[in-house]
């Protein structure tokens, strides 16, 4: 307590030169006291902790037009490999909310027309100067700068959450600072911060503060502190409180920090918009404290003088709950919020706090509202309360601020398009891609952020022209919703163009540039190209295309290719404006260069068998169309190759003789005799008989519904198989019948009945053995088996 007191009496005297505030982030209570001590000691000048590479955005962040939550987003890219090898990419945020004493200082100062300046360490510095995994080198989506997780893990502070019978530290510190903070004056509460946060301190060893980066910054801070204090006769330093002993330690030595020469293009600083959400710590947010709604309604209070701003908060929202779920799903009544209420009081009383607080909240709806066995119905209020306590609350800047043109033009697409982008509920959309030419806009715009992996919006249906599924489809769903990802992955792209449309051009062509030698992954970019957008750019690669197929021989590759050019030029009305004869010359030439490599997948390895025969099949189609009659020859030539071969893969052959068929060039008699060969061989022959047979089926099914013979082959086989054969082919038999739909299986199943004389409602009504009874019979035969061997009838 002696070293408390000593930094104590160095950090609060209001007749020093420098006053050091200690606080947490997105404290109310910090807040409070804090507006008191800039009141009482009107300092010239208001250093806080933030990163120092960012002082050019307190204007905008402190501005009357601003309205909070924002954030600072911070960005380096490690071009000269300080922090890895790797040269990684990093991001961090710096949020701001009514309450986070550092917006208050900020305001204060613009109000008082003195400086506020950001004294921390540049961002780069910070992560060059962390071990990896620590301090804002976590591995995390969403780091924050001002982190609280010294605290949590802090072995003092879980003694004391212990002590003092909290579920957690959150709970804690509303106990000893937001609530019970508020009834004391401010010297007192600076020197409770001071005494908590350096105990906390305590417990970690100088090697573990060095690896979070706190030295580094706590040694950088001090010289910039020293720095102003050669300028100014009254400096007030607001910090978090677990780096104020940190700075006291440092203040009588000379400490020179030598900072790396860093390429200005490589870090960036923009103010951002942020929201309720996205600074909610249980919302995967690691900074200040939790529930941002009802810590807004509580500063609320504070400026409008309530005598008790956390009862009349837990008196609101226990009365928004109830209305929304008496608007819901009902069952809630106002006797019950009265309940609420009293049980909010009663175990604030019990757990010796001046005033309920946000967990006796929780605690009374649960228990108040919540009624009967736990399901959705029952535990809507719980789940309605933690949304409200949340909050959907999104900032505004002020028209001045600096932010990137891209930033700029997405807000006015927003606008155009008449998409919600003020909160954070998710909106849904439906677009006509046909007739709608609006709607055609609204679409590429959705696809060009989602192309920049923004977050914003999501296809849940509709054509999926990349992937070949449900394109009959005409209109497309997206959810959207606004978050902080979206403006701050636009920033990150900010340098690829002025406006969204520029920037996605500009990284698609560096996509397409670097698959050059990829006939297949270049052809799904011109896909890309055309749902975004940019027509110019899939008809400027058709020579490009031309030139890499001529190199590209891997089958995969070109058949890829081949189906995405013909779904660009097939008859769609969506793609009716891209037709043109360079781009039919373009798909003969993928056709033809496909279908000269298909006679060499008669040796395809076994886990590459359904990706041929999707290939395979994607080529027939294209071959039925009018403009291929004259190419139809070469791809049955090559057809017949994969069957002639004696070594073939057998579900190639199969697959291969399924589109035979379909194209009329064998006929089911000479489908039989090959299947004949396989059902009726020996050794190799016969075990890829099942092969054959599910690459036969996955082309031509017809076959064994039209053909009796078929059905009494693959019966005879089963009929004569040994136990073990049987196993062995059963996995791939089930595989091949799995191409036929329900109806197909039915049909399948007469012809068995019909073949056997039995009824179908005998064939298919055969009770299955109970697992149970199974199971026991297993056992009995394990012991039987045991017995035997025992009495030695048996070898083992």
């Amino acid at each position: 307590m002696d070293k408390i007191d000593e930094i104590y009496r160095k950090a609060y005297d209001l007749s020093n030169n420098i006053l050091y505030f200690p606080v947490r982030h997105h404290s109310p209570a910090c807040s409070f006291h804090l507006k008191s001590v800039i009141d009482a000691y009107k300092p010239e000048i208001i250093l806080i902790e933030g990163p120092s590479d960012a002082n050019s955005v307190i204007p905008y962040i402190g501005d009357d037009k601003t309205q909070a939550p924002v954030c600072i987003y911070y960005s380096y890219t490690d071009e000269k490999k300080l922090v890895t090898e790797e040269g990684e990419k990093y991001k961090c945020y710096y949020p701001f909310l009514d309450y986070s004493p550092e917006l208050i200082a900020i305001r204060e100062s613009k109000k008082r027309n003195i400086l506020a300046e950001f004294i921390d360490l540049p961002y780069a510095e910070i992560l060059i100067n962390s071990e990896a995994g620590k301090g804002l080198r976590k591995s995390e989506d969403k780091n924050s700068y001002n982190d609280d997780y010294l605290f949590e893990k802090s072995k003092f502070i879980n003694s004391l959450c212990e002590k003092q019978g909290c579920r957690s530290f959150n709970e804690l510190w509303e106990m000893l600072f937001e609530i019970d903070g508020l009834k004391i004056e401010t010297g007192s509460f600076i020197k409770n911060m001071i005494a908590f946060c350096y105990l906390s301190r305590c417990f970690e060893s100088e090697e573990i503060l060095k690896e979070e980066g706190c030295i580094a910054r706590e040694k950088y801070m001090a010289s910039k502190i020293k720095e102003f204090s050669l300028k100014y006769n009254k400096i007030l330093v607001v910090t978090g409180g677990f780096h104020t002993s940190g700075l006291i330690q440092l203040s009588d030595e000379n400490i020179e920090i030598d900072l790396h020469n860093i390429n200005e293009k490589n870090i960036g600083a923009y103010a951002m918009v942020y929201s309720f959400e996205e600074s909610d710590q249980l919302n995967g947010y690691a900074s200040g404290m939790p529930y941002p709604a009802f810590y807004q309604r509580i500063w609320n209070n504070l400026c409008q003088d309530i005598e008790n701003p956390y009862e009349k908060a837990v008196l609101d929202f226990i009365v928004m709950c109830g209305r929304n779920i008496r608007n819901s799903v009902g069952g809630v009544s106002i006797a019950d919020e009265i309940e609420a209420l009293n049980m909010a009081k009663g175990l604030q009383k019990l757990r010796n706090k001046a005033e309920c607080g946000v967990y006796e909240l929780k605690d009374a709806v649960k228990s108040s509202f919540i009624k009967g066995e736990f399901n959705m119905a029952s535990d809507a209020p719980l789940i309605d309360l933690l949304k409200l306590l949340r909050g959907s609350t999104i900032g505004c800047l002020c028209s001045n601020a600096e932010v990137p043109p891209i930033i700029l033009d997405f807000r006015q697409l927003s606008s155009k398009y008449k998409l919600k982008i003020q909160g954070t509920l998710q909106q849904e959309v439906v677009l006509d891609l046909y007739k709608n030419n609006r709607h055609r806009e609204i679409s590429e715009f959705f696809h060009r952020l989602k192309f920049l992996n923004t977050g914003f919006c999501l296809n849940t249906k509709g054509p999926d022209f990349i992937n070949k599924k449900n394109v009959n489809l005409i209109r497309e769903t997206w959810n959207y919703k606004w978050n902080v990802n979206v403006e701050s992955s636009l920033i990150e792209n900010s340098v690829q163009g002025g406006t969204l449309k520029e920037a996605v051009e500009s990284l698609l062509l560096k996509k397409l540039s670097s698959n050059i030698s990829d006939s297949g992954v270049m052809s799904e970019g011109l896909i890309e190209a055309f749902m975004m957008g940019y027509t110019h750019i899939l008809l400027n690669a058709i020579s490009i295309i031309k030139d890499i197929l001529i190199n590209d021989n891997n089958f995969y590759s070109v058949a890829e290719c081949t189906y995405n050019i013909y779904f660009l030029y097939s008859g769609n009305v969506l793609f009716s404006a891209i037709q043109d004869e360079n781009l039919k010359q373009l798909l003969i030439q993928c056709y033809n260069k496909a279908v000269t490599l298909v006679p060499e997948l008669y040796a395809v390895p076994e886990e590459e068998v359904n990706k041929v025969i999707v290939r395979l099949k994607d080529l027939y189609y294209i071959c039925l169309e009018p403009e291929f009659e004259d190419h139809m020859d070469i791809f049955k030539e090559a057809l017949f190759s994969l069957t002639n071969k004696t070594s073939s893969n057998a579900a190639v052959e199969g697959a291969a003789l399924g589109l035979l068929l379909g194209l009329n060039e064998v006929d089911t008699c000479y489908i039989l005799k090959k299947a004949e060969g396989y059902l009726y061989g020996t050794g190799d022959k016969f075990l890829k008989s099942a092969t054959f047979l599910k690459g036969l089926f996955s082309t031509a099914r017809d076959v064994v519904l039209s053909e009796e013979k078929m059905i009494i082959g693959i019966d005879n086989v089963l009929k004569n198989l040994s136990e073990e054969d049987f196993l062995r082919l059963l996995p791939e038999l089930r595989l091949s019948f799995s191409f036929f739909v329900p109806s197909e299986i039915d049909q399948i199943g007469e012809g068995i009945s019909q073949h056997y004389g039995i009824s179908e409602r005998k064939l298919f009504n055969v009770e299955a053995v109970d697992p149970e009874e199974l199971n026991l019979a297993l056992e009995l035969d394990r012991f039987g088996k045991e017995a035997l061997e025992e009495l030695g009838v048996l070898n083992e």
